[in-house]
């Protein structure tokens, strides 16, 4: 990967790069000119290619995206010394990517996965809001490319993010809750702590710091894809356990692995969200429902239940209908559902 830029040759490349898309803008401004029979100022030396198409957005009444189309075709119409201007301009560009990646690889490694998001996938993202800093960065008000830079990648990269939020699970995670994971993210890294070696108490002591839910935490930092070298442990019976999910697909017929694999991730969520329950409510229901190898006895018989816990058979019914508001409410509800 590329080093970063020197301050002063940043700069020196954001002024040329403006000055030479400012033949490319004019050449648009002439066409445009001529063909609404209006007047249109002309870009100025270091003004952002962006500002200036929205300029010309707000004044022709005409889509960003179409203007930034027809701004490069109006490459074929310039002079041959222009057209060297113009050449130029997009080795500058190339050149302000390659050395400024670093800042795309920051903001991705430090936001969290969703179902199906990859690395990649989000990196991709970032470049596209890495270009668009480039067109939007202002020399003129005195700020850092990187600060401007950082805000854009982390626009586009969010949006990735809220999109599979929505569509996978149906869950809507707002910016505000995005922000505070990365704080907690950025906390837990300052103290060297371990999640999975906090008490409940100590662990929402931390999030209620930076202001974030246990229930957000969860619906965020689940994972939703499984691995085939995921340790099945007690999820499905008691032949499988000490096993791997790879080894159990390979035991069966192909038609029976993507259903095996779906009841596999529905136990892994279901298992989730009972730890949330209290111990009383989460017995209660996996007697009532017959979970982890519970009395056939108890199973939808709620005096049952309410022998084996010891209490009455209206208390047994409380306990199980409370589990069942509680689970109807949990962020991954929606995600089990589907």
């Amino acid at each position: 990967m590329y080093p970063p830029l020197d301050a002063a040759e940043e700069q020196m490349l954001f002024r040329r790069y403006n000055l030479a898309m400012s033949v490319l803008a004019n050449a648009l401004a002439r066409k445009l000119k001529s063909a609404y029979r209006c007047k249109i100022r002309q870009k100025t030396s270091n003004e952002p290619i962006a500002a200036y198409l929205r300029y010309l957005s707000e004044k022709l009444k005409l889509p960003y995206n179409q203007l930034w189309e027809m701004l490069w075709q109006c490459k074929d119409e310039l002079s041959p010394q222009e057209r060297d201007l113009v050449v130029e301009a997009e080795r500058i560009r190339e050149k302000l990517f390659n050395h400024n990646l670093r800042l795309v690889v920051a903001v991705v490694s430090k936001l969290p996965r969703f179902a199906g998001t990859h690395f990649e996938d989000l990196f991709y993202e970032g470049i596209i809001g890495l270009g668009k800093a480039i067109d939007h960065y202002n020399i003129n008000e005195g700020t850092k490319f990187s600060t401007t830079a950082i805000w854009w990648i982390h626009q586009e990269v969010g949006r990735k993010l809220l999109a599979y939020s929505g569509v996978h699970g149906g869950i809507k995670i707002s910016v505000r809750t995005l922000e505070r994971w990365s704080r907690l993210r950025k906390l837990l890294a300052q103290r060297g702590i371990d999640v999975e070696k906090l008490s409940d108490d100590e662990f929402i002591q931390i999030l209620n710091e930076v202001e974030l839910s246990k229930e957000a935490f969860q619906m965020i930092n689940f994972p939703s894809v499984l691995s085939i070298d995921q340790p099945v442990d007690d999820e499905l019976s008691a032949d499988d356990r000490d096993k791997f999910l790879r080894d159990i697909l390979t035991e069966v017929a192909e038609e029976e692995k993507e259903e095996l694999t779906k009841k596999f991730y529905r136990r892994r969520i279901l298992s989730k969200i009972l730890d949330d329950l209290t111990d009383r409510e989460k017995e209660a229901i996996c007697l009532y429902f017959g979970f982890d190898d519970a009395s056939e006895e108890a199973m939808g018989n709620f005096a049952a239940v309410g022998k084996i816990m010891g209490i009455c058979r209206s208390r047994a019914q409380q306990l199980v209908k409370q589990a069942l508001e509680k689970i109807k409410h949990h962020p991954l509800f929606k995600e089990l559902l589907d």
